[in-house]
């Protein structure tokens, strides 16, 4: 594919964490394949420019008394190298302090899309996006590079965190916010996948609704080159768009509800929560 260089891993992979990487472009409501492709060749070429959020604030270093505030919300684990702390489709998942030791974040590998790292983190940092305050399932995959340990904050705990203290939750919500917008813009948008074409209303209203929820996620227009590549490496025909393709799975003929049902951000009733 000369449009689209999908089987090329992100050139700033394995190189720390995407979050605080400079030279990503301003985040638009609608990201394409060129756009990653223009990231990559920018860093390529050393044009790296000016950052589209702060290291300050999309990887916070947080001094030793605020950390240990931070652990306080969290429930210790022993790691070791390669173990998985969540996976492409886990619901409700923790926000992932490590305390001792290396963690990766990694977008897996789909039909033509190779795996690649998308951020590592160190002691002294965490893992997490805004889909821990929106609920939308993992679309990533967490493991631990070196051995150590962590600290698990659940979503209750966190949701505690952001009501109790205001100082932790103002530098937490921040940088949540913040890596949403860079990872739109590297390697993880690869992980979700929408292909139709510009003049279908279902494809319109999918766009839009990815668009307003601010998914990570890319669009192929269907009769460019990289639309065509795309559909025939995810076998899809013309009778199946719009589609999304997704970490082990292809939702055929989607429409916004379906995403949302798939990506776990339709309404769950709780069973042992009162509704009304």
């Amino acid at each position: 594919m000369n449009e689209l260089s999908r089987t090329a891993a992100a050139p700033w992979a394995a190189r720390g964490p995407v979050f605080s990487q400079p030279g990503l472009a301003r985040p638009v409501a609608w990201a394409t394949p060129r756009d990653v492709d223009r990231r990559r060749a920018s860093h390529a070429r050393g044009q790296l420019g000016k950052p589209l959020v702060p290291t300050s604030v999309a990887s916070p270093r947080l001094g030793d008394e605020l950390f240990a505030r931070l652990l306080t919300y969290g429930t210790p684990q022993e790691t070791h190298r390669g173990d998985v702390l969540f996976r492409p489709g886990d619901e409700d998942v923790d926000l992932i302090v490590v305390d001792r030791g290396s963690v990766e974040v990694v977008r897996t590998e789909t039909a033509d899309v190779p795996a690649a790292t998308v951020a590592a983190v160190d002691a002294g940092g965490f893992v997490g996006e805004l889909n821990l305050l929106t609920g939308q399932n993992v679309y990533l995959l967490c493991r631990v590079r070196e051995g150590g340990t962590v600290y698990r904050v659940s979503p209750e705990r966190l949701r505690q965190l952001m009501a109790n203290d205001v100082e932790l939750s103002d530098i937490v919500f921040r940088a949540l916010i913040a890596r949403r917008e860079l990872l739109q813009r590297s390697t993880a948008a690869l992980s979700v996948e929408i292909v139709g074409t510009d003049r279908s209303p279902a494809a319109l209203a999918l766009r839009t609704y990815a668009a307003r929820q601010r998914l990570i996620h890319l669009w192929f227009e269907a009769g460019t080159p990289a639309g065509q590549a795309m559909m025939e490496s995810s076998g899809l025909t013309e009778e199946d768009l719009p589609a999304v393709v997704l970490p082990g799975a292809t939702l055929k003929q989607a429409t916004p509800g379906g995403l949302a049902e798939k990506l776990g951000l339709s309404y769950r009733r709780s069973s042992t929560k009162p509704v009304d």
